[in-house]
C-alpha cells in the first residue's frame, strides 16, 4: 500500500510525512472557516426577520437588503478572523523579544513587588485619625519606616 515511500531516502520521506500533516491541518482549517463563513451568512441574513418580528423594527426583507446583511456579517466575520491571526502573531512576537529582556521585566517585577510591600506597610487607619486628633505626633513616611525597621530588629 506504501510501496511508495520505500522508493524515498529518509530525508524526503521526512518531508513528504511533516508536507502531509500541514496538508491535513491546513484543510481542516479551511473547512471550518467554511463552515462558520455559511453560519454566520444564514445568521445574517435571518437577522432582520428576527429583528422586524422581536423588536418591531422595519428592516427591509427583499433580496438586495438580505444580501446586504449577509455581506456585512461575512466581512465582520473577516475582520475578526484577520484581527485574531495578528493578535496571535503579537503574542508569539512577545514571547520571543521577552527572552532578550527578561533582566529588565524581572526588575520591574521586583520593584512592583517593593511598591506593594511599602504600600502594606504604611501607616493604619486608626493613625491617621489619631494624627488629626493631635493626640500623637505626626510623622512623615521615611521616620514611620525607620521606627517599623528598629521594632522589627527588636522582635
Amino acid at each position: 500500500m506504501l510501496e511508495f515511500l520505500s522508493g524515498l531516502d529518509s530525508t524526503m520521506m521526512i518531508f513528504v510525512v511533516i508536507a502531509f500533516i500541514v496538508f491535513i491541518f491546513l484543510i481542516r482549517k479551511i473547512f471550518s472557516i467554511m463552515i462558520n463563513l455559511v453560519i454566520v451568512a444564514v445568521v445574517s441574513a435571518i437577522f432582520p426577520f428576527v429583528m422586524n418580528r422581536f423588536l418591531d423594527f422595519s428592516l427591509p426583507t427583499d433580496l438586495t437588503s438580505l444580501m446586504s446583511f449577509v455581506l456585512l456579517g461575512v466581512i465582520i466575520y473577516l475582520i475578526y478572523l484577520l484581527a485574531t491571526v495578528v493578535y496571535k502573531t503579537l503574542g508569539i512576537f512577545e514571547k520571543i523579544i521577552g527572552k532578550f529582556t527578561s533582566g529588565r521585566q524581572r526588575r520591574r517585577e521586583i520593584d512592583e513587588a517593593i511598591e506593594k510591600k511599602m504600600e502594606k506597610n504604611k501607616p493604619k487607619k486608626w493613625h491617621k485619625e489619631m494624627k488629626s486628633q493631635k493626640k500623637i505626633k505626626p510623622m512623615n513616611e521615611k521616620e514611620y519606616f525607620v521606627l517599623k525597621d528598629k521594632k522589627r530588629k527588636k522582635d
